[in-house]
C-alpha cells in the first residue's frame, strides 16, 4: 500500500502490425496508469512479430487493502477487435494484514445460521481502532482484540449469519475504517453459500 507496483503487458494484433491506440482507461484511474510504448527492434525480433506495443501498468499507493479486481480498457482502430478489456486483480498488503484475505463458507444452512472468522494483524503490535463501514446486509461483523503475552496487535473478526437469512449466496465486501494513518481503510471479499435445511 505503500509502495507503487508495475507490471508489463504485451499488446499486438498479427493481422495488423501498425495497430494504433486510440484510448486507454483504467476503473481507478487516479490509482492505476497505463503508460504504452512501442516494442523496439530487439523486442520485436525476439518475439517474432512485426508491431506492437508494451503496456506500463503501475498499481500507485493509496489503494485500499485487500484484495481487488479492476479493468483496463484499451481502444484500438483494429476493424476486428476495437476495444480490449484487461482484467487487473491482485492484493495489496500494508501495516495490517487479512488473515485469511476472504472469508468464505459454504455449509450454513438457513435455519440454524452459522459463522467465521478472520485475524487482523497490525505491524509493530500497534493499538488500532476498527470501524464497520459497511457491510452485507444479512450479516453481523463484531471486532474484538484477540491478544496473548506473545502476541499483540491481534484482533478478531467474526462474521454472523443469523438463522432465517434466505437461501442464496451472499457475494459482497466488509469495509473496515482504521485509525492508521497508513491503511485508513481494509476491505474483506465475503463470500458466503446459504443452503436449505440439511438432509
Amino acid at each position: 500500500s505503500e509502495e507503487p507496483k508495475k507490471v508489463h503487458v504485451l499488446l499486438y494484433a498479427p493481422d495488423q502490425p501498425k495497430l494504433k491506440l486510440t484510448k486507454i482507461a483504467t476503473s481507478k484511474p487516479d490509482l492505476i496508469t497505463v503508460t504504452p510504448k512501442p516494442l523496439t527492434d530487439e523486442e520485436l525480433k525476439k518475439l517474432e512479430i512485426e508491431g506492437g506495443y508494451k503496456l506500463d501498468v503501475e498499481v500507485k499507493p493509496g489503494m485500499p487493502l485487500g484484495a481487488f479486481r479492476d479493468e483496463i480498457v484499451i481502444d484500438t482502430d483494429s476493424k476486428l477487435e476495437p476495444e480490449v478489456r484487461l482484467k487487473i486483480s491482485g492484493t495489496v498488503t500494508g501495516p495490517i494484514s487479512v488473515l485469511p484475505e476472504r472469508l468464505r463458507l459454504i455449509n450454513v444452512t438457513s435455519s440454524r445460521g452459522g459463522s467465521g472468522e478472520v485475524t487482523l494483524l497490525v505491524r509493530g503490535g500497534k493499538p488500532t481502532k476498527f470501524e464497520v463501514a459497511s457491510k452485507p446486509e444479512k450479516l453481523d461483523v463484531e471486532i474484538a482484540p484477540n491478544e496473548t503475552p506473545t502476541l499483540k496487535g491481534r484482533y478478531r473478526l467474526t462474521v454472523t449469519v443469523p438463522p432465517g437469512t434466505p437461501i442464496g449466496e451472499i457475494s459482497e465486501n466488509i469495509i473496515l475504517k482504521t485509525d492508521n494513518p497508513k491503511a485508513t481503510e481494509l476491505k474483506i471479499p465475503v463470500n458466503i453459500f446459504v443452503l436449505g435445511a440439511a438432509g
